[in-house]
């Protein structure tokens, strides 16, 4: 069994990336299961009437980490008992007026034991920045930090566990490149 676990911000495009990819695979990979933890966090946020995170406390925050991590935890120890691999999507902080919140435990990443962290970055060369912020309109300063901040727990996350860390660049003008990279490596690490 192989645990991936594939995170970036969500302006990578790593969601419609994974969500290509692992539609292709359908009957064609040893069995695994797709979990996105992401519509976990979002669903929680709405069952506890969450509309503004800014708002919220640091005891709030640490109430809310809790309920992700105990239906993540659930969620996760359903799938494991199927002895398949597992990809798990989701983001590892939480941006908010506070500062970063970590959305998982240490608890976590220790009954997921990800053999591997997949990394899904948005290329920071000078022509693509210049290329986004033309195109996507995105505040590039913020996603950058957070792109940097989710990197940073991703090698903290990778050398504590001491699991493999696999950053795919997304060039938005070539997803096609990202997309065959993510296929390939997905293919090479879960086929036996």
């Amino acid at each position: 069994m192989i645990t991936i676990l594939a995170t970036g911000i969500e302006e990578s495009g790593k969601d419609s990336i994974l969500d290509m990819v692992l539609n292709g695979f359908k009957g064609d990979l040893l069995d695994f299961s797709y979990l996105k933890f992401d519509k976990i966090i979002k669903n929680l946020i709405l069952k506890q009437k969450i509309t503004n995170l800014n708002s919220l406390k640091i005891e709030e925050f640490k109430k809310l980490q809790s309920s992700v991590n105990s239906e993540m935890e659930r969620v996760l120890q359903r799938e494991m008992k199927r002895n398949a691999n597992i990809i798990i999507n989701t983001g590892l902080v939480l941006k908010t007026v506070r500062g970063y919140f970590p959305l998982l435990t240490p608890e976590i990443f220790n009954t997921a034991k990800p053999d591997i962290i997949m990394l899904f970055e948005i290329a920071t060369d000078k022509d693509h920045i210049s290329y986004i912020i033309q195109k996507e309109k995105y505040d590039m300063e913020d996603v950058l930090d957070r792109q940097i901040i989710n990197k940073r727990y991703a090698l903290n996350y990778s050398s504590s566990l001491g699991c493999l860390l696999k950053v795919i660049k997304i060039e938005f003008g070539n997803l096609r490149a990202a997309i065959k990279e993510t296929k390939d490596f997905i293919e090479y690490v879960m086929r036996k």
